[in-house]
């Protein structure tokens, strides 16, 4: 919840503003934190931001890559952490992420590690994050870990950034195809046909379907979009469960073209990013059940749950990958290279940029394909509606002229 509050500081100013809070007293907990004295803590009267918070209340994306590029930068240049934090967050507009800025400032002035600061964010900083800052704060290494995350984070939004790019213009296309087509099905046929009835020309049945499709969707509009709704809505609600998201997720690695894809986007943040957390210092262990979390599919996550007891049982990496039919072979071998010649997290983040160039290749390939599979099916549709109204136009000429 957000709450405005009129505060006096140690000096005796007098200051106002927006703070986010589960409620008053721990609105008043964090501004003591600050070294703010509450004098009034108010719930704030924006109707409007209440209704569109969880549309605009998140921290997009771009916003992150920008907190974590300046944060790397400044510490790199040798400004202090808490001082790059402060900077960072005078240039934050995005409300909930300076106030969480703020929050993590206050914890780290009290002496809370970084780690832990940060950790009080999860529904922002990702575990990855957290726990790669964990391995900096202990090996000193933390400007290290800050660029690797960092590089980590750029390119797994690269990634996403290719394939929305790739099928932007196709859906594009999709979309205003299916307008056209509805609105001569809904307006166009539905003219012609009372044409021709009044003629007494005989419907073939392609144009009947039509008709009657056109008109329903006159009559019963209504019911259509609350079906629709309904129907939306439970699929959802399914796809919030367990067996829900397993089923859409085996059907994305079973989808032609599409299939190979995804298994390599999942392979190449696994690998990137376990590469990545075992040079910063994470534990292989630690490395392996945060980068199976990242693949953000759980038919491959559920196939690597138990690679971690099984690892402190004594079992290699290449060992429980090869026992696993999903695993490509070419990537079993190259993680048994690795372990045997002891740069595991290096030969890993080749691996990476070999699933990485893979997906782009698989990009390409669905970009050159996609285009003219919707126009040939657009062109299909079109074509059948056009027959619907030119066969029986055909027939009344034929009358006219008789």
């Amino acid at each position: 919840m957000l709450f405005t509050y009129q505060a006096v500081t140690a000096q005796g100013e007098k200051v106002r503003g927006t703070i986010e809070a589960v409620d008053r007293k721990d609105a008043g907990v964090k501004l003591n934190e600050k070294g703010l004295q509450p004098v009034a803590i108010q719930e704030s009267v924006l109707p409007h931001s209440r209704l569109f918070s969880p549309l605009f209340g998140k921290v997009r994306s771009d916003e992150l890559l920008i907190f974590y590029s300046q944060l790397y930068d400044m510490v790199s240049a040798g400004i202090n952490f808490l001082k790059s934090l402060e900077m960072i967050s005078e240039q934050t507009r995005n409300r909930k992420l300076k106030n969480a800025i703020d929050d993590i400032i206050a914890l780290l002035r009290k002496g809370t590690s970084i780690s832990d600061a940060f950790d009080q964010h999860k529904d922002i900083f990702p575990p990855l994050f957290v726990s790669m800052i964990k391995s900096g704060e202990a090996s000193g290494e933390l400007e290290t870990v800050l660029r690797n995350y960092n590089v980590l984070y750029d390119e797994h939004l690269e990634i996403q950034r290719k394939i929305a790019g790739a099928l932007f213009y196709p859906v594009v296309l999709f979309c205003l195809g299916m307008a056209v087509i509805l609105f001569l099905v809904v307006f166009i046929v539905p003219k012609f046909v009372e044409i021709f009835s009044t003629a007494g020309i005989a419907l073939p049945m392609i144009t009947q379907v039509l008709y009657v499709f056109g008109t329903s969707v006159i009559r019963y509009w209504y019911l259509i979009f609350a079906v629709t709704g309904l129907a939306a809505w439970g699929i959802w609600r399914y796809l919030k469960t367990g067996p829900g998201r397993y089923h859409v997720d085996s059907l994305k690695l079973m989808i032609p073209v599409f299939g190979p894809l995804n298994r390599n986007v999942a392979f190449s943040r696994f690998l990137t990013t376990m590469g990545l957390l075992l040079k910063s210092g994470v534990s292989i262990i630690k490395a392996l059940e945060l980068a199976s979390d990242v693949m953000q599919n759980v038919v491959l996550q559920s196939s690597m749950a138990e690679f971690p007891e099984r690892m402190r049982r004594g079992e290699t990496l290449s060992v429980m990958l090869r026992a696993d039919k999903k695993i490509p072979a070419s990537l079993i071998q190259m993680v048994a290279i690795g372990e045997e010649t002891g740069n595991l997290s290096g030969m890993l983040e080749r691996a990476g940029v070999f699933y990485a160039k893979a997906v782009e290749n698989t990009v390409k390939k669905i970009t050159v394909m996609i285009e003219p599979f919707f126009l040939i099916v657009m062109g299909g549709a079109v074509a059948f509606i056009m027959a619907s109204i030119l066969t029986p136009l055909f027939r009344m000429i034929n009358l006219a002229q008789m």
